[in-house]
């Protein structure tokens, strides 16, 4: 069964909701895996896309938005969409929607963030409250941030 993990911030700024979704994506291809991030639209997949060529200036995140001639390489470790997941798709889901996607048990593991943001977070719990019928036990994080 795929892994549940919600990280919750203290902040309701999307700038530190951007800020922590960099560092987890950085964390997890760290750690040997690929991913897809999941955002709501196009404007939100090339404030990421953005955000991941001028994160950490010292290193670079490759990354590709699906779609693009980038993203046809099977080593590429980030893949961006806000339209469909990859059907190669196998080890986490960073999901920045405020859905659950239809096809994310494909995943090993789905990352949420969560901010303070009162919209975002009232649709936030609802998805939680969705994993939970769906039998699913989730993890949540609380950050100091």
């Amino acid at each position: 069964m795929t892994q549940i993990d919600f990280y919750v911030l203290q902040s309701h700024t999307p700038e530190a909701w951007y800020d922590f979704s960099c560092k987890l994506i950085e964390k997890i291809i760290s750690k040997g895996n690929k991913i897809v991030v999941l955002t709501e639209n196009i404007d939100a997949t090339n404030t990421l896309d953005s955000l991941l060529w001028e994160f950490r200036p010292e290193s670079f995140i490759p990354h590709a938005i699906w779609g693009s001639d980038d993203a046809k390489d099977a080593s590429m470790p980030v893949i961006i969409s806000h339209d469909e997941v990859p059907d190669n798709a196998k080890d986490v889901l960073l999901n920045l929607c405020q859905e659950i996607p239809s096809d994310y048990s494909k995943f090993a593991r789905v990352a949420q963030v969560v901010n303070q943001e009162p919209n975002r977070l009232a649709a936030l719990r609802r998805l939680y409250a969705s994993f939970i019928e769906r039998g699913h036990s989730v993890n949540v994080h609380k950050l100091d941030r």
